[in-house]
């Protein structure tokens, strides 16, 4: 490194149009934002607030209806228990304690659970497979 002073080139020349502003244009501009009012921004601030909170208490209590409302329906019911559980819990008593025809060509019956678990026994018992 050399000891020599570096430094940028100051670029002495007149700034151009655009930068220049006549006395036609008349005073500039105030600066955007030079003045701000704590008390306005303190209001914009307590209403956003507000308006959040009533935003998300609002989501809440209708996500939490609607959800009990799933719920609800997702429950047995006496609605679901005499449409739906009763007609296929007599069905299914029917198919295990009744006789019935599972395939007539085939002269293959269905009889109670009862029956056909005293024989299996009965049959493994005597020792035939």
């Amino acid at each position: 490194m050399s000891d020599e002073p570096r430094h940028l080139e100051v670029d002495h020349t007149e700034p151009d149009e655009w930068h220049t502003h006549t006395p036609e244009e008349g005073p500039p501009q105030e600066e955007h934002a030079s003045r701000v009012d704590a008390g306005v921004l303190f209001l914009v601030f307590c209403i956003m607030t507000v308006g959040l909170t009533v935003t998300v208490v609002a989501l809440i209590f209708y996500f939490s209806q609607h959800t009990n409302a799933l719920k609800a329906e997702l429950k047995e019911t006496t609605h679901w228990r005499t449409d739906i559980s009763i007609p296929y819990r007599e069905s299914a008593r029917q198919a295990l304690t009744g006789y019935a025809w599972e395939d007539q060509e085939r002269e293959i019956v269905r009889v109670p659970l009862d029956l056909a678990i005293d024989r299996v026994i009965e049959r493994y018992s005597e020792g035939q497979d």
